[in-house]
């Protein structure tokens, strides 16, 4: 059987860069001890134009009891994220069922408003509380009366997963006229209740 692994590398796009490559591990997405995991980092220099092999993760002996999710993510010398993946890596074609026992997330989230000229734009902030992660999280923009969708709606993401501990910042604009009256925003996930967030005006 082929062993799940990970290996990390870097593109430099002409010039050199200095980069911080990191991964976080949940080791049984069964298990809610937040002890079942483990974080690694390296720092690198980055050539232009070369490819720079990072760290490489031997999961093997963490998916002999299943399922392991890991979050690789990649900052610039300033700290600044410049890319972010998450994994979902099991151990043997019947690993992946263990996702139907994943307890419930516990996932608080705000959302604020603005209006600029003929835009509304919202800041919404969510953070997993929980010793679960959270998985695919759908944020939908509905009006505050009778839930319908407001449309058009841009977002700067969706489909949010997310780690114990981890935060994630969504942006989101709509036309003023989209909507007559206050809006507010349904969250629903694999493994969370279906919640309303109230949108604030700053």
């Amino acid at each position: 059987m082929h062993t799940p692994k990970i290996l990390s590398w870097v593109m430099g796009v002409g010039f050199v860069m200095y980069t911080t490559i990191t991964s976080r591990a949940i080791l049984d997405c069964s298990q809610t001890q937040s002890s079942r995991g483990f974080e690694n980092s390296q720092k690198l220099q980055v050539a232009a134009n070369a490819l720079t092999p990072g760290f490489k993760l031997e999961l093997a002996p963490f998916l002999a009891s299943g399922m392991v999710f890991v979050r690789l993510a990649l900052n610039d010398g300033a700290g600044t994220r410049i890319s972010d993946n998450l994994y979902w890596l099991g151990g043997g074609e019947g690993a992946y069922r263990r996702l139907n026992r994943l307890p419930p997330a516990s996932l608080s989230a705000t959302a604020t408003a603005r209006r600029e000229g003929d835009e509304i734009k919202i800041h919404v902030q969510l953070e997993n509380r929980g010793l679960a992660a959270a998985l695919a999280n759908k944020l939908t923009l509905e009006t505050a009366s009778d839930g319908a969708r407001i449309l058009p709606a841009y977002w700067s993401d969706n489909y949010i997963s997310l780690l114990p501990g981890e935060t994630r910042a969504i942006e989101i604009e709509f036309p003023a006229t989209a909507s007559p009256g206050p809006a507010r925003i349904e969250v629903r996930g694999w493994n969370l209740s279906t919640m309303a967030i109230p949108i604030s005006n700053r």
